[in-house]
């Protein structure tokens, strides 16, 4: 028995095959790692913390960060982050740059300064 492949029966062997080899990729590299299960490695405790709330120093004391202005910079406590209590933001903003005119218009320069630089290039 002899078998006559013509033009069309190559074409539609070779769709078979790239589909075929298609489906193995996605098969192996899409649906096996959803349908495996996760092997993620356990969450690290959270850090100790003192009465106040604040972390426990296990290697010495914890040392506050200074910002570029040499003051250091306090963190909010977690209840005053977006809680009722929290000030309106705008005023916030208003309140620090009455505190900080020299560092605002610092700023404020610098940035209206940074693109006149992108335009002569």
């Amino acid at each position: 028995i002899a078998l006559r492949l013509t033009a069309f029966d190559i074409m539609r062997l070779v769709q078979i095959g790239i589909l075929a080899l298609v489906s193995l990729v996605l098969g192996l590299f899409v649906v096996r790692p959803i349908l495996a299960p996760s092997q993620l490695p356990a969450l690290a405790p959270p850090p100790a913390l003192d009465q106040s709330g604040q972390p426990i120093a296990i290697n010495g004391p914890i040392e506050t960060m200074p910002n570029l202005g040499g003051g250091v910079i306090a963190m909010p406590s977690q209840t005053s982050i977006g809680g009722a209590d929290a000030p309106d933001p705008v005023e916030r903003l208003r309140q620090m740059i009455s505190e900080r005119e020299t560092e605002t218009i610092q700023i404020l320069q610098d940035w209206m300064e940074t693109p006149e630089q992108g335009e002569t290039t």
